[in-house]
């Protein structure tokens, strides 16, 4: 009995472990595209404000985002609003 107490605990601290594993993994991940959202915001605000898309003959920033991007108006602006 003592040796299947052992195994299920084993068992037991296996699964902990992975789970711990793959959430640290998570948690990496996650901060990695929070700041790429932000990286992302950043460069589509410079593209707005320097308006960057006259250069590359679009009339206004969502016909550069839907174009060139393939970005929708939403999240075109879900970005946005960051800046």
């Amino acid at each position: 009995m003592t040796k299947r107490k052992t195994v299920k605990q084993s068992d037991t601290q296996k699964a902990v472990q992975e789970a711990l594993q793959v959430t640290w993994v998570l948690n990496g991940q996650l901060k990695s595209a929070r700041m790429a959202y932000l990286r992302i915001g950043g460069m589509l605000a410079r593209v707005r404000d320097e308006k960057l898309f006259t250069r590359l003959h679009h009339p206004d920033i969502e016909d550069y985002a839907a174009k060139r991007l393939k970005l929708g108006r939403s999240s075109l602006y879900q970005y946005l609003q960051v800046y």
